[in-house]
């Protein structure tokens, strides 16, 4: 039979079993090659976002605080990169001892271009530092602590990336002009990593903390915390919101309150220090 016989019958109609197997053939061959194209986009769609996250330290001596500042790394704390407007998240990761990150991102969709954020917060846990500084906190009869939410800071947006590109977000500074400012969470957080490095030093825990030896810390703008202290794995500080006095840019205070953690969890005290 002519291949004119199968694709006509009668009065010149195609024949319908015939169409129907092209329809066949085209709509297999589509989904064939969306599914082929979507894993091997979603594959090359991956690209990888850097920079850098540094935060202006407020210099002290013996008579206080003398108007300078120095910019330091961020250090070990997560950064992930959010989509927008959704804001998931679809790369993470954590910022070296220089503050710099490099973070593979898997958007949302492949192919088409992307809007981000990069953020880093006030979590050392993805570089192994057990390590959080939050806005409220509340110990209860039982530990660990019911806690508030992370500190967290964003780069400005970037608009329609390119994904087949990768993306520098550049350096990105933090600063407190007014004195109430979140940089105060990040300076909580970097004499933290202070501590653990301390301790992780030959002689003395030779490691870093584990999970289940983790510090917490609350701190906010608006907190109404007064006298700073320390109990189980939380340490309070006083805050900008009972009456503009803070301890979060104060790093003895941070440090001596630490310091009741350490002699909580790794030394052969339990005195809880009292009034002092």
């Amino acid at each position: 039979m002519r291949l004119l016989d199968l694709f006509h019958h009668g009065k010149g109609c195609p024949n319908k079993s015939f169409i129907y197997l092209i329809a066949l053939i085209i709509l297999l061959t589509f989904i064939a090659t969306l599914v082929l194209t979507s894993f091997v986009t979603s594959a090359e769609a991956a690209f990888t976002a850097s920079g850098r996250f540094l935060y202006a330290d407020k210099l002290w001596d013996k008579d206080g605080y003398t108007g300078q500042e120095q910019n330091l790394p961020i250090r070990h704390a997560r950064v992930e990169i959010v989509d927008l407007p959704s804001l998931q998240v679809i790369g993470s990761g954590a910022a070296d001892g220089e503050g710099n990150y490099s973070i593979t991102v898997t958007p949302l969709a492949p192919v088409v271009p992307v809007n981000v954020v990069a953020r880093v917060l006030t979590d050392g846990g993805a570089a192994g530092y057990e390590i959080r500084v939050v806005d409220e906190l509340t110990r209860g009869l039982e530990e660990p602590a019911v806690v508030g939410n992370l500190h967290a800071v964003l780069t400005d947006p970037v608009l329609n990336h390119n994904q087949a590109q990768p993306l520098d977000f550049g350096t990105f500074l933090l600063e407190d002009p007014d004195g109430t400012g979140v940089a105060q969470a990040f300076n909580i957080f970097d004499c933290a990593v202070d501590f653990f490095d301390w301790m992780a030093r030959p002689g003395l825990l030779n490691r870093l903390p584990n999970a289940t030896e983790y510090i917490i810390y609350a701190w906010s703008p608006t907190s109404t915390n007064e006298a700073s202290n320390y109990s189980g794995h939380a340490v309070l500080l006083s805050s900008p919101g009972q009456g503009n006095d803070t301890d979060a840019w104060s790093d003895t205070v941070i440090l001596h309150e630490t310091g009741h953690w350490f002699d909580d969890f790794f030394s052969r005290s339990d005195n809880p220090g009292g009034a002092h």
